[in-house]
């Protein structure tokens, strides 16, 4: 794959490459930008040809310049040859490496150069103005990266954040979870001991409900499940609600006596 970019100085028109028209610099800035990491690039002439706006004519001329030898280059490889044809449209450019490497890594110049703008202009978070920053001695780069370190050490000593996010699961005892249910005025709960069969049904499931999902919040599996069938004792001397099978034999028994 093609880079996408190439570095572009003034000393390649200044060069010995001077007045070699504009179809060969044309052509020479297309192919460092189109070459790949290893300074593989293709050429169909037609191609580039429709890319550039030119004919066909001047791109063949261009490619056939940059391969012929160059005595005045300040290159002595291959006799001074700026790139070398290895297939029909294939070609290989002769300094790849050097124009990857010429001029340096700016990566650690603009980072410095940022700091040293925030430092002379604490409020401003953006670099708007180039004028006004003095890039000639070192003394604003020094103040800069002593900000940034201050800034990096104060942000070391701040206590680490607590993980956002829901409370790992505590599964409940019985006693809290008949203490929830009268909370909710359920007291016929701990009395049928049913507290105990709620972590009873769902220890023994390793903590995961009938659809085999865990049991993240056991309150509301608490109301939603096992408390909304049940029926809230009206009075104090009533803990549930007697089924029909229960009032027969109220009836029953009510009858007899009477008898």
């Amino acid at each position: 794959m093609a880079d996408g970019y190439a570095k572009v100085f003034r000393s390649m028109y200044t060069g010995s490459m001077y007045g070699a028209g504009l179809h060969v610099f044309a052509v020479w800035g297309w192919i460092l930008a189109s070459k790949d990491e290893n300074g593989f690039v293709e050429i169909n002439p037609t191609l580039v040809a429709h890319e550039l706006g030119g004919t066909v004519e001047q791109i063949v001329e261009a490619v056939g310049y940059l391969c012929a030898p160059d005595p005045k280059s300040r290159s002595p490889e291959h006799e001074g040859r700026r790139l070398l044809k290895v297939s029909q449209f294939g070609y290989t450019v002769v300094n790849h490496a050097r124009y990857r490497n010429q001029g340096g890594d700016r990566t650690e110049y603009w980072r410095r150069y940022k700091r040293a703008k925030r430092a002379q202009c604490p409020h401003t978070s953006t670099v708007d103005n180039v004028d006004n920053v003095d890039m000639s001695t070192d003394s604003t780069y020094a103040d800069a990266d002593a900000d940034a370190n201050k800034k990096e050490e104060r942000e070391k000593k701040k206590p680490a954040s607590r993980p956002r996010g829901r409370k790992p699961f505590v599964p409940p005892t019985a006693k809290e979870v008949n203490a929830y249910a009268a909370e909710l005025g359920y007291n016929n709960f701990a009395e049928l001991n049913r507290g105990e069969e709620f972590v009873a049904y769902y220890e023994q499931r390793g903590w995961k409900d009938s659809n085999g999902r865990p049991v993240k919040d056991w309150k509301a599996k608490l109301r939603s499940v096992w408390l909304s069938k049940m029926k809230k004792p009206q009075r104090g001397d009533y803990y549930w609600l007697p089924t029909e099978e229960q009032v027969d034999e109220i009836y029953a028994q009510c009858a007899e006596v009477s008898a």
